[in-house]
């Protein structure tokens, strides 16, 4: 689960729009963490955007079904998934954060991949969510069978 001090470090620094940001931001992580993808696509608007930059434009995802599926697609058959937020920074209706994600796969793996994301808010909505990761550090760490299984979960 992602830790309070670099949320309350950044809200520390904020006014009160962006601290109601930093606090959707750091609901979002608290549900990623979970598991809780229906939770987590609610956070966003009708057309709100989830895009993980290493593999545009394939694998965007536009408004909270479709972002739903994306993670129920990716990290469903996980055993967990821990986000490990470690800096928050925040302005206005901006919300950067690094992490490293530890993805617990049901074969005993733990893959690490550090990650940096870019949300966008209007009105207390997620209107767009940026990833930026490096492909060969994560998939470097992954069984092929891992890999054979988010195939099938995208020809689902």
């Amino acid at each position: 689960m992602s830790s309070d001090k670099p949320f309350d470090l950044a809200r520390s620094r904020c006014d009160a729009q962006t601290q109601a940001n930093l606090d959707q931001v750091e609901r979002f992580f608290g549900a990623l963490d979970a598991m809780d993808f229906a939770a987590v696509g609610a956070m966003f608007s009708a057309d709100g955007l989830y895009r993980d930059m290493p593999v545009v434009p394939d694998s965007d995802a536009r408004g909270p079904a479709a972002i739903e599926k994306k993670l129920t697609q990716a990290l469903g058959g996980l055993d967990a998934f821990v986000t490990g937020v470690t800096r928050v920074l925040a302005q206005g209706d901006v919300v950067m954060t690094e992490r490293v994600e530890v993805w617990h796969l049901p074969s005993g793996e733990k893959p690490a991949l550090p990650v940096m994301a870019i949300h966008e808010l209007e009105e207390g909505k997620i209107t767009a969510w940026r990833e930026y990761w490096d492909m060969a550090t994560f998939v470097g760490q992954l069984p092929a069978s891992w890999m054979e299984e988010l195939a099938r979960r995208r020809e689902a």
